[in-house]
C-alpha cells in the first residue's frame, strides 16, 4: 500500500456520510482527515465515524488545511458550484456528486477554476457501474 490520499468531505448528509465516507473508510488508500457541514451535529457525527477527523461548520476552514489533498462535494446539488470553485482555488482535487450544478454559467465557472488551478475534477456517476445499470445497458 502506498501513501493514503487525505480527503475532506463537504456535506455530511445522507450522500456524504452514508455514501462517500463509508466508502473511504473501506478504502485502504484513502483517509478522511476533515469533514464540514453547516449542521454541527452532522459534522461531529461524521468526524467521529471517520475515526476522529477534524470537523467544521464552514467548509472554507477545511479547504485551508494543507493536509487535505482532495475533497468530496456532497452538498445538496444546488450548492455544488461554490464549494467546488473554492476547492479548485485552494488547489484540491475534487470529486463532485451529480448533478454538477444547476446552470451552464455555474458549470463554466467550475471548469474555469479547475483549469486555472490545474486540479483534478471528477463527477460521481457511480450508478453507471452498478449491476442494475450494466444489465440494463446489455438489454438495450
Amino acid at each position: 500500500m502506498g501513501e493514503q490520499a487525505r480527503i475532506g468531505i463537504i456535506g455530511c448528509g445522507i450522500i456524504g456520510k452514508g455514501g462517500h465516507l463509508r466508502r473511504y473508510l473501506n478504502n485502504p488508500d484513502a483517509k478522511v482527515v476533515a469533514v464540514a457541514d453547516i449542521k454541527e451535529d452532522r459534522a461531529k457525527e461524521a468526524a467521529e465515524m471517520a475515526g476522529g477527523a477534524a470537523w467544521y461548520t464552514d467548509y472554507h476552514e477545511l479547504l485551508r488545511r494543507e493536509d487535505v489533498q482532495g475533497v468530496s462535494i456532497c452538498t445538496p446539488h444546488p450548492l455544488h458550484a461554490e464549494p467546488a470553485i473554492a476547492a479548485a482555488n485552494a488547489g484540491k482535487a475534487i470529486l463532485c456528486e451529480k448533478p454538477m450544478c444547476l446552470t451552464v454559467k455555474e458549470a463554466n465557472a467550475m471548469i474555469e477554476a479547475v483549469k486555472r488551478n490545474k486540479v483534478k475534477f471528477q463527477m460521481g456517476y457511480q450508478t453507471h457501474f452498478s449491476p442494475s445499470m450494466q444489465t440494463t445497458k446489455k438489454l438495450i
